[in-house]
C-alpha cells in the first residue's frame, strides 16, 4: 500500500534526477584481448562500485560498454580496448528509488518476481475466501454482493474516464 501510494504521487518522494558518481581508472589489458567478459564485469564490481545484475555487455571496435541495474541504481561502464581506461559512472535514486522500483519489479531478478507473484496469488485467493464468507453471513450476504459489483463498476468508470 505504501509504495503504490509512493509510485502514484512519485514526485514527492524522489529527485526527478538521479545521484551521480563517477569513477575513473584502467582495466589491465589481460582482459581486454581476448575480452574475457566475466573478468572485467568482477572487476568493475571489484574496483569501481558497480553493483546489480548485468542487463547489457556490448563490445564495439574501439570500446567496452556494460550496464549494472539494481532497484534504484544503475552503473554504466565504458573501457577503451586501446588504452584500458574505464569510466563508470554510478546513478542512484536513493531508498525511495529503490522501494519504487521493487514495487514495480523492475531490475530485481527472478527471485523478487516469484515473490511479487507469489504476493498476488496470494492476494487473490484472501479475496475469493472473504467473499465466500460474507457470502456465509445470513441476511448480509447480498450486501457483500452489492458492495462488490459498485466497487467493480467505480474502478470500471475510473478507467474508462482516463483518456
Amino acid at each position: 500500500a505504501v509504495s503504490g501510494f509512493m509510485l502514484n504521487n512519485e514526485a514527492w518522494f524522489s529527485a526527478t534526477e538521479p545521484y551521480r558518481t563517477m569513477h575513473t581508472g584502467s582495466i589491465a589489458s589481460v582482459f581486454l584481448s581476448p575480452v574475457d567478459r566475466l573478468g572485467i564485469v568482477e572487476l568493475l564490481r571489484k574496483d569501481f562500485g558497480a553493483v546489480g545484475l548485468v542487463e547489457t555487455f556490448e563490445e564495439e571496435d574501439d570500446r567496452i560498454r556494460v550496464v549494472f541495474k539494481r532497484p534504484g541504481t544503475q552503473v554504466t561502464a565504458e573501457v577503451l580496448k586501446a588504452t584500458g581506461m574505464a569510466e563508470v559512472a554510478i546513478d542512484t535514486r536513493g531508498w525511495t528509488g529503490m522501494f519504487l522500483d521493487l514495487h514495480r519489479g523492475k531490475a530485481t531478478g527472478q527471485v523478487w518476481r516469484f515473490v511479487l507473484d507469489a504476493v498476488c496469488v496470494s492476494l487473490v485467493i484472501i479475496t475469493l475466501t472473504g467473499v465466500i464468507l460474507f457470502q456465509s453471513l445470513k441476511g448480509r450476504g447480498r450486501y457483500g454482493w452489492m458492495i462488490l459489483i459498485v466497487g467493480a463498476e467505480a474502478g470500471i468508470v475510473g478507467y474508462l474516464s482516463v483518456p
